[in-house]
């Protein structure tokens, strides 16, 4: 007996908010090139729109939607971080203050 995948297609679309638009441009730059070389069966949505990142990933096995979406968090979290680490050393630098309480902690 075989058994057909019932599954037509998987998507997951994740929404950043309120962050700057040059910030989200340049996250959008760094994850184009990701976008090329993915699993048969797959495709990557990005779009800005306003103050939101939107990243839909689609794909028909959901093992790959899995992976693709833990491989996109795993970056999006390290450039979120990077980005308020920065943003947090230039308030530091212009106000001339070694307080960064504007860094949430996790």
């Amino acid at each position: 007996m075989v058994l057909k995948n019932l599954i037509e297609k998987c998507e997951l679309e994740v929404e950043l908010k309120d962050f700057d638009r040059k910030f989200l441009e340049s996250i959008i730059k760094t994850l184009k090139p990701d976008t090329f070389d993915l699993p048969i069966n797959c495709s990557i949505d990005l779009k800005t729109i306003d103050s939101k990142l939107i990243i839909k990933i689609m794909c028909r096995n959901i093992s790959n939607l899995r992976t693709l979406f833990f491989s996109y968090f795993t970056i999006l979290s390290t450039l979120i971080e990077l980005g308020e680490s920065l943003n947090g050393s230039t308030e530091t630098t212009t106000r001339g203050s070694t307080n960064n309480s504007s860094i949430p902690s996790y």
